[in-house]
């Protein structure tokens, strides 16, 4: 089924293109790439977020935890642990997430991601690829759907006459890791091509930790006139290991927190996955007035991962992931934006389990084919009068689950589900000249359970747990920022967020190290969020943001037990974060990243809070002006050691709440242009 309906939406993304491009012949300008949210007429978004380019002390890290935690609004944990991925968080969405990424939107290079269950892997985002990233802090899901409570956006090099050839960029650290990168450019007449090749591998001062990655990433465009433009993206990776050292109690962590979890190693726990990507974006001006966006992809996932317990230990899943996006921007005057598309995705899951006996594969005990099908239609409307700025917002998804259970001993327990939401959003926004901008915004998300959630059923059945509804929010928001060409940039921003049916992780004795989820009826969210940067001195840029997070439980009550005003576990109350970046002689260019996070609860009980920490980097590189073809630098991280911990898991069984962070370790690095 998947190839079939892969065909076809290729048969009708090609027959779209022809169709318009003999619809006019009026010659436009360049090509430029999309945004995530902002129409062609936008001055500036209604809705916060920023956009920044990679710095040294963000390239060269283990992956994205530093570059992404370092944002305003932003959490990210787990930069030590590769087979439960990277878990980033927007505001409290995404912060449930036992492993990978749940409950925001995650691009490369507009490509989503997220599947339309709402899950998204990072395992083929290689941290030498990525140049800039976008973040979206306000609910979106009136414009990209499913677990819209934020959206990051990854980009990688554009494309440029300018850049060298080749590029070759290596790392290695005083704890084994080491990288390896090579880029190719080519930029000639009406075809550029980017080809890169990445190796990554991972250690840690944790015994059981090791990570192996390897990808492959080409992106080629083409000028077919200047009216369309065409651009074709594939890639595959392979990670061989990624071992799961596991989560330790409070006492194992203070009697030797690099050890590995006993359970972790008697089960041999880890992932072995690989997968690969192809994707056709295309971007035509019908004339003056009116833009076509297409997008067309496919992605396959080959996953195996093995848990720390015997019933259902060794996990088989092979996922296949295709979408199609098309959008017509129309702009109707010079202060009238129109746009709207529609998104058709379908996504396919064969999950197989296997009993875990001690590391080796057993019987099986479980074979279903799972189905997610999103069907959507969205529209998008700006207008601007003055300094007077409206953006609005609506969508309509319908998604549709199924479950086959090919296994059978147990008797045959299929399932369907069958969601439906309709999402809208409205931001104001007013420009007082040459001071600040004020803007107000209001919207609503949903997040729907994704398969892995339904599927881990505590009641024991091999049908999707019934019990488990989708989560909505209503979000409220209202800020001030600094005009757009001041020399100090600056920001605040209040927000309000209630939820229904808040999805949270939990763990039972029974099957320790899987995760189940349940249903919080109502939670609050309120928030503030600070930002500031500016060039101190000439050569000296400062950045400085904070955030603030009350976030409790208004109504929630679990086995007889009342939750409600408790806070949400996982969430700082206060986060902060520093950079400096100085240009010494022109010759040496310094980068200092400072991150505070305030305790946190680690259970929906609030039993158990973590400590303050700080985690502090620093980086010495060469500059241009010193050797025009090679830089090379010197990076320290966790200065002083005053990070304690990389991972958290909440509501763990037998309070294994804690994974330690290496301690303070160097590194050097090196790039060569020819």
């Amino acid at each position: 089924m998947i190839h079939k309906l892969f065909l076809f939406t290729v048969l009708l993304h090609l027959s779209t293109q022809i169709f318009a491009l003999e619809q006019d012949t009026t010659v436009l300008g360049a090509f430029s790439e999309v945004t995530l949210i902002a129409p062609r007429i936008n001055k500036q978004l209604l809705w916060t977020g920023s956009r920044d380019t990679m710095q040294l002390s963000d390239v060269y890290q283990n992956n994205l935890r530093t570059a992404l935690d370092s944002r305003t609004g932003v959490q990210s944990f787990n930069g030590e642990n590769f087979a439960q991925d990277l878990r980033i968080s927007i505001r409290g969405f995404g912060s449930r997430s036992a492993f990978g990424v749940r409950g925001i939107r995650i691009y490369l290079d507009d490509i989503p991601l997220t599947a339309p269950d709402g899950t998204s892997q990072m395992d083929e985002v290689s941290i030498f690829d990525i140049s800039s990233l976008e973040t979206v802090r306000s609910g979106l899901a009136a414009r990209l759907g499913n677990a819209g409570g934020g959206a990051i956006s990854f980009g990688t090099s554009d494309f440029s006459n300018e850049q060298s050839p080749v590029q070759i960029r290596t790392r290695a650290n005083s704890l084994g890791a080491y990288d390896l990168g090579v880029k190719l450019n080519i930029y000639k007449n009406k075809v550029a091509n980017m080809l890169t090749v990445n190796h990554h591998r991972f250690d840690s001062k944790r015994s059981y930790s090791q990570a192996r990655t390897t990808s492959i990433y080409n992106k080629t465009k083409f000028v077919i006139s200047e009216k369309l433009q065409l651009t074709l993206i594939g890639g595959f990776y392979y990670s061989p290991e990624g071992k799961d050292p596991g989560a330790l109690t409070k006492v194992q962590f203070d009697e030797n927190r690099w050890q590995a979890n006993s359970r972790n190693l008697m089960f041999l726990a880890g992932e072995t996955v690989k997968g690969h990507h192809v994707a056709i974006k295309t971007n035509l001006d019908l004339n003056k007035k009116t833009r076509f966006k297409s997008l067309l992809f496919y992605r396959k996932r080959d996953f195996e991962g093995k848990l720390p317990n015997e019933n259902g230990g060794i996990v088989h899943l092979i996922r296949d992931f295709v979408g199609m996006t098309n959008s017509m921007d129309w702009v109707v005057s010079k202060n009238v934006d129109f746009l709207v598309g529609h998104t058709i995705e379908f996504q396919e899951d064969r999950r197989t389990l296997f009993r875990n006996n001690l590391g080796t594969q057993a019987e099986k005990q479980t074979d279903q084919l799972e189905s997610v099908f999103n069907n959507a239609v969205f529209q998008q409307f700006q207008w601007s009068k003055g300094n007077f700025n409206m953006h609005q917002l609506l969508r309509f998804d319908n998604n549709n689950y199924k479950l086959k259970d090919l296994f059978g001993l147990d008797g045959f327990q299929n399932g369907s589900r069958n969601f439906s939401s309709l999402n809208g959003g409205l931001g104001l926004g007013y420009q007082f000249k040459n001071l600040m901008a004020v803007f107000t915004n209001i919207s609503t998300s949903f997040e729907m359970p994704t398969l892995n959630e339904l599927s881990n059923n505590p009641n024991g059945l091999s049908d999707f747990n019934t019990q488990l509804s989708p989560e909505k929010s209503l979000h409220w928001e209202i800020g001030v920022r600094s005009n757009e060409k001041s020399s100090i940039k600056w920001g605040l921003s209040f927000f309000n967020i209630n939820l229904k049916n808040q999805i949270q992780g939990y763990e039972i004795s029974s099957f320790p190290g899987k995760v189940f989820y349940r249903n919080a009826a109502q939670s609050k969210r309120n928030g503030v969020e600070v930002e500031l940067s500016t060039k101190l001195f000439r050569k000296v840029d400062i950045g400085f943001n904070y955030t603030y997070a009350h976030f409790q439980f208004a109504d929630y009550i679990v086995n007889n037990q009342d939750y409600s005003g408790n806070f949400q576990p996982i969430v700082p109350k206060h986060k902060c974060n520093l950079r400096l970046n100085n240009t010494i002689g022109n010759i040496i260019d310094a980068n200092f990243n400072l991150s505070f996070n305030s305790s946190m609860w680690l259970d929906d009980a609030n039993l158990t809070k973590t400590k303050a920490y700080v985690d502090m980097n620093f980086v010495l590189a060469t500059t241009s002006s010193l050797l025009k073809k090679v830089q090379f630098g010197v990076q320290v991280n966790n200065l002083f050691n005053t990070l304690q911990y990389s991972n958290f898991r909440a509501n763990a069984v037998a309070s294994r709440y804690f994974e330690a962070a290496s301690p303070m370790h160097f590194g050097l690095f090196a790039q060569y242009k020819l």
